[in-house]
């Protein structure tokens, strides 16, 4: 549930975004996100005082905020180039990846069942959302591909904080090093935004801000593999908040699809707790 929370606010958070892109570069968008997250912060900060933030493990929240960081600016830019089932859809690729370093890194099991309702529900995306033929292999294809392998190494360096660090600290230390990250590539592709543009960054940010704490939680207590393709989620997410913002009906095929990664997605949360 906490990993479902995460996506569905991700979700929310990239169709605001895609609206912005259009009147605001994606560098500026991705450091004012981090920094209007950051301020959801500040109560935690004052009831818990600032000893709660002590970390032993720098390195570590600098690498997870990297891989984090860069894979978000990547999708971004895949966002604004490309229909947003599109972006979604070449983003499924991450589960496999996340799958792949979970056996590797992690020794996570990975049963047939399990293989086999992956399968499925990467089936189910490509039909809801296959990626157009105008797109092809063209740039923002390859970013959002790209942006999907990074993602997955920034999701293993949450699985191997939250050993030691509680879930709250590893979003804060996200957002926190993603501010002086971010605000590296805004300072090249810089536009102040307007006063009508504040709610909208503010709203990014308290999207990102729930979003992260509830994944750190949905890493701390699911296993790396067995989390990650319940990701899935995001997708018919999407489609839904297409319908209601952009007024997108999705084909009977879609429909289908949507079922199929409903179906595994509930074998994996459910059925895959015994396998």
């Amino acid at each position: 549930m906490f990993l479902i929370t995460a996506v569905l606010c991700f979700t929310a958070a990239f169709v605001v975004i895609k609206q912005l892109t259009d009147e605001l570069p994606e560098p500026v968008i991705g450091v004012f996100r981090s920094i209007f997250a950051l301020i959801f912060f500040v109560p935690m900060l004052v009831s818990r005082g600032l000893g709660f933030f002590k970390t032993s493990r720098p390195l570590g929240h600098f690498w997870r905020a990297a891989f984090g960081y860069g894979s978000f600016l990547l999708f971004v830019y895949a966002v604004a180039r490309l229909p947003l089932g599109d972006a979604v859809a070449l983003s499924f690729t991450s589960p496999f990846w996340s799958i792949l370093i979970g056996w590797l890194v992690f020794r996570d099991r990975i049963t047939p069942r399990l293989a086999l309702a992956v399968v499925i529900g990467f089936s189910g995306v490509l039909l809801i959302a296959q990626p157009s033929a105008s797109a092809g292999l063209g740039l923002g294809a390859i970013i959002a591909v790209v942006s999907a392998v990074i993602t997955s190494l920034a999701m293993m360096m949450v699985k191997q904080l939250s050993g030691s660090e509680p879930p709250d600290r590893v979003a804060f230390y996200f957002m926190f090093v993603s501010t002086f990250i971010g605000a590296i590539p805004a300072a090249f592709d810089w536009a102040m935004p307007q006063l009508h543009h504040l709610p909208w960054l503010a709203a990014i940010g308290a999207l990102f801000f729930v979003g992260q704490t509830a994944l750190s939680r949905a890493y701390l207590y699911g296993t790396f593999s067995r989390m990650a393709p319940l990701d899935f989620v995001r997708l018919p997410t999407a489609l839904l908040l297409g319908f209601f913002v952009f007024g997108e009906v999705p084909a009977t095929i879609a429909l289908i699809g949507m079922a199929m990664i409903v179906a595994a997605s509930l074998d994996i949360l459910l059925g895959g707790r015994k396998s």
